[in-house]
């Protein structure tokens, strides 16, 4: 996925990851998209990854816990290369929708439905 700014990962939390018009709501598709599955339809729109992601980064009040420009507060910051659960657009998209102690439980719940 390359470098995305903090405005940017916001932009997947909701609209994305399939087609733009698509209307699931997140944990939904989560839970019926296979792991690899969910892909960020802005990836070749950035103008409007960064409007979405802005608007939805404040609205969600990100920002009171990942600083006003994704460089980190009491949580982690956003604006790095490198992130712990991986940078790749599946990942990306459930971290934001379920957090990280909830993806954590949910990638072993997941790994366990598949054995």
């Amino acid at each position: 996925m390359g470098a995305v700014s903090v405005f940017g990962l916001k932009a997947m939390a909701e609209e994305e990851c399939c087609p733009k018009d698509d209307q699931t709501p997140p944990l939904e598709l989560i839970e019926k998209t296979p792991i690899g599955g969910l892909h960020n339809p802005y990836n070749d729109d950035t103008a409007a990854m960064e409007e979405v992601g802005h608007k939805k980064y404040l609205s969600f009040s990100c920002n009171g816990c990942h600083g006003g420009g994704g460089g980190g507060g009491m949580c982690p910051p956003l604006t790095n290369d490198t992130f712990v659960y991986g940078a790749d657009d599946d990942t990306l998209f459930r971290l934001i929708a379920l957090g990280s102690d909830d993806l954590q439980s949910w990638a072993t719940r997941a790994s366990g439905r598949r054995s």
